[in-house]
């Protein structure tokens, strides 16, 4: 990431893992590898090397589309080496065994015995870990679609979602309240950075469009407001506006268009999410549902739905994107929850290095708040443990003076969370300067 050639990256934690000579401390192939890299990932960001947007990539869904024995007759028909029948018979089967609304993600996919000949062989022909990433994605996206071409998966776009329906709080009312903020926002931008387009980029504060919302009787939190202003980044209805995160608070954002378009663009996706949440509706009477309910339906439901709105489907043009990105929208803000359905995706993040960061290297400083976390971790559990031995040992008193002791000798303040998991009585005899010590990281 020191490398100028690129601003920031998109990578899962298993690509980390996967870039050659890689040295950790830890088992690269573990089950909980991924959970360390990210873990690694987060402290990076606490200590200002790095910011870290998450993103969930839909790449294919469909369901395996014939039996055994025929999906056997289909393989042997076709002109496959082995190591991509392996590879086909994996995908089935995993497939055929998971969760219908979880998703399956394509590194744990990719992470697979049968796809190890696929990064070997794209190592040879690559040397940068990045290249060879985002080539094993396309070749596996790639083998997906000819599966679903040579008839062994059944492809179609289906999803299923949480739906708050004649209810309180319900899913309109969640979209009337965001499209409210959203309207607030732009005019309030509109009003005080009127050229923006022509002027590049202008540096807001969160706080700062707080202050200015509430005026109108708008209220969002900091994540909220964020997760409004990144949406506008990625409308998906045209050319919108650019968004940029140097620290915490502090946003820098671009326009690609007039205010005008960038209003219309607002609102035909919020017309589009009127659509799709009536349709749900629409689903949900005829089975009868109400309260917050899981609806299922298909891009097709949606896609007949703008179709039958002539005057919207006139103006949208792309109808897929706009439903892909409006059902997005409306999942980040939890007008409704989708669930991913029996689908492929890719976990992956965008990582950029912060500017300040890029002559710094991470040092002994830069670890010692997470050595102390694991320090303090391992001496609750060790305390707790004496504690419960010597109780059950019986001799009175003799609990309470050991773990006393143990936070006396402690060599760094013990993180509150020791003297909060012991009893009562045992927390109030722990000397004052224990009770003021400060928590260990989250």
């Amino acid at each position: 990431m020191r490398k100028k050639d690129r601003s920031d990256i998109v990578v899962s934690a298993r690509d980390l893992l996967r870039v050659p000579d890689t040295s950790t401390s830890f088992d690269p192939d573990g089950r909980d590898a991924v959970t360390k890299a990210r873990v690694a990932i987060s402290w990076l960001e606490r200590a200002r090397f790095v910011l870290r947007d998450e993103n969930r990539t839909h790449l294919f869904q469909g369901v395996p589309a014939a039996s055994d024995a025929d999906t056997d007759k289909i393989v042997a028909s076709l002109d496959l080496s082995d190591a991509e029948a392996a590879r086909w018979a994996t995908t089935l089967e995993v497939l055929r065994h998971s969760d219908v609304r979880a998703g399956i993600d394509i590194d744990e996919l990719a992470g697979l015995p049968s796809f190890a000949s696929l990064f070997e062989s794209l190592r040879e022909r690559y040397q940068h870990p990045r290249i060879v990433n985002e080539a094993a994605n396309r070749e596996i996206v790639r083998m997906l679609y000819h599966m679903g071409e040579a008839g062994v998966l059944k492809r179609g776009v289906h999803f299923s979602a949480w739906f708050r329906h004649k209810t309180t709080d319900h899913s309109q009312a969640r979209l009337g309240r965001v499209h409210k903020a959203q309207t607030a926002l732009c005019a309030i931008l509109e009003r005080d950075y009127p050229d923006l387009r022509q002027n590049g980029e202008v540096e807001l504060t969160l706080v700062g469009l707080q202050t200015h919302l509430r005026k109108r009787n708008v209220n969002l939190l900091n994540e909220s407001l964020f997760k409004l202003l990144r949406g506008w980044d990625r409308a998906g209805f045209g050319e919108s506006a650019s968004l940029k995160s140097n620290s915490y608070g502090s946003l820098h954002l671009g326009l690609r268009s007039s205010w005008d378009d960038m209003r219309r663009q607002l609102e035909l996706r919020t017309e589009v999410g009127r659509v799709i949440l009536d349709e749900l509706g629409k689903l949900a009477d005829s089975r009868q549902l109400k309260g917050e309910q899981l609806i299922l339906f298909s891009l097709d439901d949606i896609r007949r739905a703008l179709e039958s709105n002539i005057a919207l489907s006139s103006v949208l043009g792309d109808k897929f994107t706009a439903i892909e990105k409006t059902l997005l929208f409306l999942d980040e803000h939890q007008t409704i929850r989708l669930e991913h359905g029996l689908s492929l995706f890719r976990q992956a993040m965008t990582l950029r290095l912060l500017s300040s960061a890029r002559n710094r290297r991470y040092s002994r400083k830069d670890y010692k708040p997470l050595s102390d976390h694991y320090d303090a971790r391992v001496f609750q559990v060790h305390a707790i443990g004496r504690y419960v031995e010597e109780a059950k040992a019986g001799e009175p008193g003799r609990a309470q003076q050991l773990v006393q002791k143990l936070l006396q000798d402690a060599p760094r303040p013990v993180p509150t969370q020791v003297s909060a998991g012991l009893p009562s009585r045992q927390a109030a005899n722990v000397p004052g300067s224990f009770r003021e010590h400060r928590r260990c990281p989250e």
